[in-house]
């Protein structure tokens, strides 16, 4: 009954809610699951799950162990980080969490000069929507647009989003250069589907004009920056991604937003990890260095006002 294995099975399966989609979690097959489920059943005398058409039921004796093993859960990721923790050579892998816009742009950019300096690091970079379970070992640092709370987490204010209007020269000059957000009912609009906070959307509510239209619906900021850059209209993006192309251009130069600090997250027990720890500075370094973070990515813009912050 000692075999930890058979314990992340039943959990992994309880929180799954079929053998499949374990399966899928813990890089297995279905039937190697199952068959292990079944063992463990066999060892407590007890079944765990009920069987049945539409997949699994868990007894009542699976609901009663659940709190149990996810202590066990925890305390086994608690050792992996501190034994990684000990660490002093700047070796290994430093896996990188970050939304799609930043890894796949700005970031990506940034991290060759890294490698340059740590070439026995390798990085993992998921660029993910998704927020990354530090304490599960999804990634080691996290780059997030919201401050947790956690305490096991050590957090660091890395700078400053702010969006602004851009478009291409060549659109401006065609269909003309608009100055206030009411100018903007006579162009053509990007507008996004299911990636703007709730803030974003608010203030867009407040200051767009409601008849504007839009040429083009995405759930990427790069997307729009790539219609924008081959002078498909205007677009409210976030400065770091827009200065990936320094053709574009502000637009309603008065009206803009900053919407969201930017936090280094960590987990506290592998913060000060020789390999984690390089790349943590490396990041400091570049946020500070780059006036896209501080809201002076262009220098025809007026000072940051109108906040909206968190």
């Amino acid at each position: 009954m000692n075999d930890w294995d058979d314990w992340r099975m039943l959990l992994a399966v309880m929180e799954a809610g079929s053998f499949t989609k374990a399966a899928e979690t813990l890089g297995l097959n279905q039937p190697t699951v199952g068959r292990r489920i079944d063992a463990l059943e066999q060892k407590l005398g007890a079944k765990l799950f009920q069987r049945h058409a539409r997949g699994l039921r868990p007894t009542e004796l699976a609901d009663k162990l659940v709190p149990h093993v996810r202590l066990m859960a925890e305390g086994a990721e608690s050792a992996v980080r501190v034994a990684a923790s000990q660490g002093e050579c700047v070796q290994g892998i430093v896996k990188l969490s970050a939304a799609p816009a930043l890894a796949n742009g700005w970031l990506a950019r940034r991290l060759a000069d890294f490698h340059c300096r740590h070439p026995e690091l390798e990085i993992w970079l998921q660029g993910s929507s998704a927020v990354a379970d530090l304490s599960a070992g999804e990634a080691d640092i996290a780059l997030r647009l919201f401050r947790p709370t956690e305490s096991n987490l050590v957090v660091k204010r890395l700078g400053v989003v702010a969006n602004r209007f851009y478009a291409h020269p060549d659109y401006l000059a065609k269909y003309g250069e608009p100055c206030t957000v009411e100018d903007l009912v006579h162009h053509d609009m990007v507008g996004f589907q299911d990636v703007m906070s709730t803030r974003e959307i608010e203030w867009m509510q407040r200051n767009l004009p409601a008849n504007f239209r839009c040429t083009m619906r995405t759930n990427h900021a790069m997307t729009a920056m790539q219609f924008v850059s081959n002078r498909g209209g205007i677009a409210f993006l976030p400065d770091y991604v827009a200065t990936l192309n320094p053709e574009l251009r502000v637009v309603c130069r008065d009206t803009f937003v900053n919407l969201r600090d930017m936090w280094m997250v960590m987990h506290r027990d592998l913060a000060k990890t020789a390999r984690i720890r390089a790349l943590a500075d490396f990041l400091v370094e570049a946020f500070e260095a780059d006036p896209v973070w501080h809201g002076e990515s262009m220098p025809d813009c007026v000072p940051i006002r109108g906040l909206i912050t968190p």
